[in-house]
Protein backbone atom coordinates (compact mmCIF):
# COMPACT_ATOMS: atom_id res chain seq x y z
CA UNK A 1 0.00 0.00 0.00
CA UNK A 2 1.32 3.07 -1.44
CA UNK A 3 1.61 5.92 1.40
CA UNK A 4 0.86 6.26 5.05
CA UNK A 5 -1.95 3.92 6.31
CA UNK A 6 -4.74 5.73 8.30
CA UNK A 7 -6.65 3.45 10.57
CA UNK A 8 -9.92 4.57 12.76
CA UNK A 9 -9.94 4.79 16.41
CA UNK A 10 -12.13 1.50 16.25
CA UNK A 11 -9.41 -0.42 13.97
CA UNK A 12 -6.12 1.08 15.60
CA UNK A 13 -8.25 -0.26 19.31
CA UNK A 14 -8.07 -3.43 17.62
CA UNK A 15 -4.38 -3.61 16.60
CA UNK A 16 -3.30 -2.16 19.75
CA UNK A 17 -5.88 -5.06 21.57
CA UNK A 18 -3.85 -7.33 19.60
CA UNK A 19 -0.06 -6.37 20.26
CA UNK A 20 -1.08 -6.10 24.04
CA UNK A 21 -2.41 -9.67 24.56
CA UNK A 22 0.74 -11.30 22.17
CA UNK A 23 2.08 -12.81 25.87
CA UNK A 24 -1.09 -14.43 26.69
CA UNK A 25 -1.80 -16.07 22.98
CA UNK A 26 2.54 -17.28 22.94
CA UNK A 27 1.47 -19.00 26.39
CA UNK A 28 -1.88 -20.58 25.12
CA UNK A 29 0.07 -21.60 22.17
CA UNK A 30 2.99 -23.04 24.35
CA UNK A 31 -0.21 -24.66 26.71
CA UNK A 32 -1.53 -26.49 23.30
CA UNK A 33 2.19 -27.52 22.55
CA UNK A 34 2.65 -29.30 25.79
CA UNK A 35 -0.37 -31.14 25.41
CA UNK A 36 0.32 -32.16 22.40
CA UNK A 37 3.23 -33.57 23.34
CA UNK A 38 2.44 -35.41 26.38
CA UNK A 39 -0.25 -36.91 23.91
CA UNK A 40 2.43 -38.16 20.68
CA UNK A 41 4.69 -39.08 23.73
CA UNK A 42 2.16 -41.36 25.20
CA UNK A 43 1.34 -43.21 21.19
CA UNK A 44 5.03 -43.73 20.68
CA UNK A 45 4.62 -41.00 17.34
CA UNK A 46 8.43 -39.64 17.17
CA UNK A 47 8.62 -37.64 13.81
CA UNK A 48 5.20 -35.70 15.09
CA UNK A 49 6.95 -35.37 18.34
CA UNK A 50 9.95 -33.95 16.75
CA UNK A 51 8.12 -31.29 14.97
CA UNK A 52 6.16 -30.36 18.11
CA UNK A 53 9.32 -29.90 19.68
CA UNK A 54 10.79 -27.62 16.98
CA UNK A 55 7.53 -25.08 17.26
CA UNK A 56 7.85 -25.22 20.99
CA UNK A 57 11.47 -24.02 21.13
CA UNK A 58 10.94 -21.54 18.49
CA UNK A 59 7.88 -20.31 21.03
CA UNK A 60 10.13 -20.36 23.66
CA UNK A 61 12.52 -17.93 22.11
CA UNK A 62 9.61 -15.40 21.26
CA UNK A 63 9.29 -15.67 25.07
CA UNK A 64 12.41 -14.82 25.80
CA UNK A 65 13.52 -17.91 27.49
CA UNK A 66 17.04 -17.22 28.55
CA UNK A 67 19.64 -19.44 26.96
CA UNK A 68 20.63 -21.84 29.66
CA UNK A 69 17.23 -23.01 30.41
CA UNK A 70 16.14 -23.08 27.00
CA UNK A 71 19.80 -25.55 26.14
CA UNK A 72 18.77 -27.62 29.14
CA UNK A 73 14.87 -28.13 27.82
CA UNK A 74 16.29 -28.45 24.25
CA UNK A 75 18.89 -31.14 25.53
CA UNK A 76 16.17 -32.84 27.44
CA UNK A 77 13.70 -32.73 25.50
CA UNK A 78 11.75 -33.81 28.46
CA UNK A 79 7.29 -32.57 28.72
CA UNK A 80 6.89 -32.37 32.69
CA UNK A 81 10.36 -29.62 32.42
CA UNK A 82 8.70 -27.74 29.40
CA UNK A 83 5.12 -28.43 31.32
CA UNK A 84 6.59 -26.64 34.03
CA UNK A 85 8.45 -23.63 32.50
CA UNK A 86 5.16 -23.17 30.73
CA UNK A 87 3.42 -22.76 33.90
CA UNK A 88 5.68 -20.34 34.97
CA UNK A 89 5.31 -18.35 32.09
CA UNK A 90 1.79 -18.40 32.33
CA UNK A 91 1.76 -17.38 36.02
CA UNK A 92 3.48 -13.79 34.94
CA UNK A 93 6.41 -11.69 36.14
CA UNK A 94 7.46 -12.01 39.45
CA UNK A 95 6.89 -8.87 41.74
Amino acid sequence: MAGHQYLSKHQRGIVSRYYQHADARLVAQLQEIVSELFVESKAGQDAAAAKLWTRALAALRRAGVEGSRLDLIERSRDVSALAALVGELSAGPKP
